[in-house]
């Protein structure tokens, strides 16, 4: 291990000696190119001399500094990827293995696209049965014009921290779910996590707590896609310095990035 770091160490350093050196070799190249082309056009040898040092220091430097923006612009994209890469590795271990019931569906259809372990075990439904593809009100057991109204709420933003929703299981039991929610607009879905309610505490002060702990939930989701927002966004800046075309197309400024991530009770930031 300390071999392999110290060979990434060495292939940096000839990175940065190269790029240090290629800038400074272009820049003596076109200073002795100038000089020669004017006193062959007859100017006089000081002027020649100043002019050709002006263009070649000016054209290394602006050599050196489009090498430390392209550099810059690799790492980003190098840590948007690999932030990227670990979001989607929690993404998929939250659907693969969490207890926690989450599902994702369309917004449009309301037709299910994932779902969670703890979402089979909330319904009674069996594991080996597959949601896939299937309309979210028929497995929660909620009407059509109810679960439409939530969607509407949810898609404007309207949801609130301690909102319940009626279902009902396959052996018709009702039961009664928290909801949080949050509306992924570039994708048009909307990834729902449920909870049991919690029972009549002994004091408000406890309520408190149990309602900050779903509002904590949501925050994570909208943190984990304004956080996307913003790491493609620095790339497009550094992008537009290299006078290069943005790679992502993102709107800083709509409804969706300009939802508060601390939103809710002061008292449960973390």
């Amino acid at each position: 291990m300390p071999a392999e770091a110290s060979q990434g160490r060495g292939r940096r350093d000839c990175r940065e000696s190269d790029r240090t050196l290629f800038p400074i070799a272009v820049g003596v190249f076109s200073f002795a190119v100038l000089t020669l082309v004017l006193s062959r056009l007859g100017v006089p040898p000081l002027t020649s001399l100043i002019v050709a040092m002006a263009s070649g220091t000016c054209l290394g430097l602006w050599m050196n500094r489009e090498g430390r923006l392209n550099d810059a612009i690799q790492c980003v994209d190098a840590g948007l990827r690999a932030q990227l890469a670990a979001l989607q590795e929690r993404h998929e271990v939250l659907y693969r293995d969490s207890v926690a019931c989450c599902v994702l569906f369309d917004a449009g259809t309301r037709v299910v696209q994932r779902a969670s372990p703890g979402f089979y075990e909330v319904f009674g439904i069996d594991a080996g049965s597959e949601v896939q593809g299937k309309p979210l009100e028929g497995l929660v057991g909620m009407p059509a014009v109810e679960l439409e109204a939530l969607v509407r709420r949810i898609c404007e933003g309207r949801l609130g921290a301690a909102e319940r929703i009626d279902c009902r299981g396959p052996d018709g039991r009702s039961f009664s779910l928290q909801v949080s929610a949050y509306y992924l607009s570039e994708s048009c879905e909307i990834e729902m996590m449920l909870f049991y309610p919690p029972p009549l505490l002994g004091s408000e002060a406890e309520l408190e707590r149990e309602l900050v702990d779903v509002e904590r939930v949501r925050r994570g989701l909208v943190h984990r896609e304004l956080r996307i927002l913003e790491l493609k966004e620095e790339v497009n800046t550094l992008l537009r310095q290299a006078h290069q075309p943005v790679r992502y197309k993102v709107d800083l400024h709509s409804k969706d990035a300009a939802l508060e991530v601390d939103g809710g009770k002061e008292g449960g930031g973390e």
